[in-house]
């Protein structure tokens, strides 16, 4: 069995409790702050590739910003990064571990201003942070120093945010990804490998003295060490998800409140008029019965979460939540938690939706709960389902034109449950099964970027000469505005073979537009500018009415 080592400390300030478990040639240390092992030597680990961490962290933190790197095929280094002639970003640089890049002289760190800011950030700094010459990778630190200042770094940083996307890359397309159909999101880490004399003469390392592991931070907000004899990128692989899984059990799968730091609001039931809601309270706990006004009733398990709202002579009932939270709910109603990897991949495509199809408010994310959109259950989810929503939290597509799924249905960018539950039956992972059905998708973490908009002007000289025909007709559509910041945009290539499509960015009042030639191209570009057209009302997402409406429109010019 591979030799392993597991240590973590909880980020809350609380007594530390007496527990622990001893496995055989496996050291694991609990939160009693205890080294449990048959082994009594001091427990440190070299600092190895973990100095471009805290380089990337003072960079973001910082706010600065430094040119790629360029690959000139002179440093042996650089086959981390990229290939002669090519060029890496910050973002890339820390997932593939690309040293050249973060080397303070090129970033023009100096050595007062890293000693200031990190006395800043972490309180009794230990000497290898605050000195940036004894950044070093062959520098052997304290296990219970590094944890500590991990664990500040969540605390203290204004953008740790930024900083823990920056680290997911490891598993989304860095030195880790391979692991992603594994782990998802629960590991933010940051992978390191070291050799030298003292690990060479302990169990720590493999006969060649390399010791290799991770350092981060879990989706619970935990400070994470691992360790094992051999390389860090296989510290995530196969034979230790056993010693992982036990890391992670007690992961965040019954509430996500102080977790998920991003939020959604949800209005139940949009599409159908309330007439009662009992009980009376606002916050209603335990049995709740809803009856509707046209005679139908529900009955669900309040927990508190949903506020009914009373005023004004009509009953609403609205709901602020996690994001996780809110996806988890989304996976009760809409489909189910077996076969896991199915659900997993739904998981994904249901945040994914949620970014594609809501509304910036105050911070949160306003969605309807609405068969037009997706469903959200309105009692507490289960812990399975807490459980997938927690693996993959965080993790959208990006680049996927008009996201959509359906219970039986599968097409171009829109993906079936049924389909999902027979390749998971096969034995396709969730990542496999999200690139058949998006296959131009980019799995990332945080906000969607969507694709660059480059200025159409042919296509943009169409439309507008059209739109004032157009308007003549729609302004007697209810629900109708007239785009005010309508940007036109050359349609992205999906690929060699494959036809670019027209698609719209309803939020940013993007259109992507191809060459128009056909009656086919100007409905499918009336399509589209539609959706933006109703994007403030229901009918701008019943794609049946949106169709029939552009065919009606140019059948009649």
């Amino acid at each position: 069995m591979t030799k392993f080592l597991l240590a973590f400390v909880a980020t809350a300030f609380v007594p530390w409790l007496a527990s622990a478990q001893t496995m055989a040639n496996v050291r694991i240390r609990a939160d009693d702050g205890k080294i449990w092992s048959s082994k009594s030597e001091a427990q440190s680990t070299p600092i190895g590739s973990l100095w471009k961490l805290f380089v990337y962290a003072y960079q973001v933190e910082n706010g600065r910003y430094e040119s790629p790197y360029v690959c000139r095929g002179g440093d042996p280094e650089e086959v981390f990064c990229c290939k002669q002639g090519e060029t890496i970003d910050r973002e890339e640089a820390i997932a593939k571990s690309c040293g050249p890049y973060f080397q303070p002289k090129r970033l023009s760190i100096e050595a007062a201003d890293w000693k200031k800011f990190w006395d800043l950030k972490i309180s009794n700094t230990p000497s290898w942070l605050s000195n940036l010459a004894d950044l070093t990778p062959e520098r052997r630190i304290d296990v219970d120093e590094l944890l500590r200042t991990l664990n500040e770094m969540r605390t203290n940083l204004s953008r740790f945010d930024a900083v823990e996307a920056g680290v997911l890359g490891t598993l989304l397309y860095g030195t880790g990804q391979y692991a992603l159909k594994t782990w998802g999101s629960r590991l933010r880490v940051k992978t390191f490998t070291w050799r030298d004399e003292l690990t060479k003469s302990t169990y720590e390392a493999d006969k060649l003295g390399f010791v290799g592991g991770f350092a981060g931070w879990l989706a619970d907000g935990r400070s994470v060490w691992v360790a094992h004899a051999g390389h860090g990128r296989d510290a995530l692989g196969f034979e230790q998800r056993r010693q992982i899984e036990l890391l992670l059990r007690d992961s965040h799968t019954e509430n996500f409140a102080g977790v998920d730091r991003q939020c959604v609001e949800v209005e139940f039931f949009d599409r159908y008029p309330i007439a009662t809601v009992t009980p009376a309270s606002e916050k209603p706990k335990g049995p709740v019965t809803v009856v509707f006004k046209n005679g139908n009733r529900l009955q669900f398990q309040g927990d508190g979460l949903l506020t009914v709202d009373r005023r004004a002579g009509r009953i609403r009932i609205s709901g602020k939540m996690g994001v996780d939270e809110y996806v988890a709910r989304v996976i009760n109603r809409e489909v189910k938690t077996e076969p896991i990897e199915a659900a997993r991949a739904f998981s994904i495509a249901i945040r994914t939706f949620l970014h594609q199809n809501s509304k910036a408010v105050d911070g949160c994310r306003k969605i309807a709960d609405s068969s037009h959109l997706q469903r959200v259950n309105p009692s507490p989810p289960s812990p399975e389902a807490r459980a997938i929503a927690a693996w993959s939290s965080g993790l959208v597509l990006d680049r996927v034109e008009n996201l959509r799924y359906h219970t039986t249905k599968s097409s171009t960018n829109r993906m079936s449950w049924t389909d999902a539950v027979r390749l998971a039956e096969d034995g396709v992972n969730s990542v496999e099964i999200l690139k058949t059905y998006y296959p131009t998708g980019r799995m990332m973490s945080g906000n969607i970027q969507g694709f660059k908009c480059l200025p159409n002007g042919g296509a943009e000289k169409w439309i507008t000469t059209q739109s004032k025909i157009w308007y003549r007709r729609l302004v007697e559509e209810p629900g109708f505005e007239q785009p005010e910041n309508l940007k036109v945009c050359m349609s992205q290539s999906p690929g060699a073979g494959r036809m670019a499509r027209v698609f719209a960015h309803t939020a940013a009042q993007e259109v992507f537009v191809p060459q128009v030639r056909t009656r086919e191209d100007e409905i499918s570009v009336l399509h589209e500018y539609l959706h933006i057209g109703f994007r403030s009302h229901p009918r701008g997402r019943d794609e049946r009415f949106i169709e029939n409406l552009a065919r009606t429109i140019l059948e009649e010019l």
